[in-house]
């Protein structure tokens, strides 16, 4: 996958960044001109290790995400969808690691079923204060199915390569 978009830089989110830089995938960050430019300007501290990421916002970002990982709170989900418009390509999966149950049904009705990817991450332990984030455990993510069948989705051998080989 060449063109990752991260969204939400909590604990979640920051310690994913971290472990993708650490593996050196090829990712940005979605985020909005204020962030971006805090951002810059602080960097992240990540279990010690000082972290610069690619930050772009969804002006700048010039193509479609083939995957796109949410990790924001529940109350900014709306608005990063809107921070999403024209960055789904017809081809994009999205995942979203949001607490609740609902977020993949909201990402859908504006995007598609078949974008969506259900997960949820766990183990993790992830604390965070101000750009500062520490953690023990990585962390795993679930995917799961919507319904109990298989969708399209996973039926997608390429896809299930890909996605597996990039995590």
């Amino acid at each position: 996958m060449k063109n990752v978009l991260l969204v939400g830089l909590g604990a979640i989110g920051t310690s994913l960044a971290s472990q993708f830089s650490n593996a050196k995938y090829n990712f940005s960050v979605l985020c909005d001109i204020p962030r971006k430019e805090k951002y810059q300007q602080n960097g992240f501290i990540v279990n010690n290790k000082r972290y610069d990421f690619h930050y772009v916002t969804n002006k700048e970002y010039e193509n479609k995400a083939d995957l796109i990982i949410i990790s924001v709170k529940y109350h900014h989900l709306k608005v990063v969808i809107k921070q999403l418009a024209g960055l789904v390509g017809e081809n994009t999966m999205i995942i979203s690691l949001l607490n609740g149950i609902d977020s993949e049904e909201i990402i859908a009705k504006q995007f598609g079923y078949e974008s969506v990817i259900y997960a949820f991450i766990y183990n993790i332990d992830a604390t965070k204060v101000q750009n500062v984030v520490t953690y023990s455990k990585k962390g795993i993510i679930v995917f799961g199915e919507r319904q109990v069948s298989f969708t399209k989705t996973f039926e997608n051998k390429e896809f299930k390569r890909k996605l597996v080989n990039y995590f």
